[in-house]
């Protein structure tokens, strides 16, 4: 493995992420030129190395160490991701790099409308903490468009969620107030009561009632 230049490798530091993390970049093609601080650089050089055989390995990754791979997989290796997990009962914390990899790397309305039907299982829990937040730099501007549309024409039915899931995504009061514009609060109020569970955007809904 060696030979074939797999193992990133830096004499003068000791790394704190895990030994899966490591290996999963080396076999995956992540190499970090700088891991720490607020601003991470990392160059990602296909290896080839087929994903399936890596779900096994991803699975004992630790998740404060997902925030070092997740931005580098691609679109399809994140639906791979989501395929080997959609049938099972996985942990919070797994969901949430699920759904984030899949909305970083995806803003169609098809992977959108998995996403809400993947949470609208009885089985699927979701929620966020600030740190979360912290390690899951999202730009909504990038999906917001279809994001609205598909959010708009779902039933919520489990609507706990939709709390965590615009947590995610970063949704801002100025997110809300655009989307208004275009979905009047009257014509879907059972899909803006859920954005009352954010403090900031509940002055919005106030406002109108």
């Amino acid at each position: 493995m060696e030979d074939k230049n797999l193992l990133n490798k830096n004499t003068n530091k000791i790394s704190m992420v895990s030994l899966e993390t490591q290996l999963f970049e080396s076999l995956y093609g992540i190499k970090y030129i700088n891991r720490y601080g607020k601003i991470k650089e990392a160059i990602y050089k296909s290896n080839n190395f087929p994903f399936e055989k890596l779900l096994k390995l991803i699975e004992k990754i630790p998740y404060r160490d997902l925030k070092y791979i997740v931005p580098y997989l691609t679109r399809e290796d994140s639906l791979k991701w989501f395929d080997s997990i959609k049938e099972k009962e996985v942990d919070n914390k797994i969901n949430l790099w699920i759904i984030y990899s899949l909305l970083i790397h995806d803003s169609s309305k098809e992977t959108i409308i998995q996403v809400f039907e993947y949470l609208s299982q009885p089985r699927v829990f979701l929620h966020v903490q600030n740190n979360d937040i912290e390690d899951m730099p999202f730009q909504f501007s990038e999906i917001a468009d279809n994001f609205w549309e598909v959010y708009f024409q779902i039933d919520i039915k489990r609507d706990y969620f939709v709390g965590s899931l615009h947590r995610i995504l970063q949704i801002t009061i100025e997110d809300v107030e655009k989307a208004v514009l275009k979905y009047p609060i009257e014509d879907y109020i059972k899909h803006y009561l859920p954005l009352r569970l954010n403090e900031k955007n509940q002055s919005i809904f106030n406002a109108k009632y």
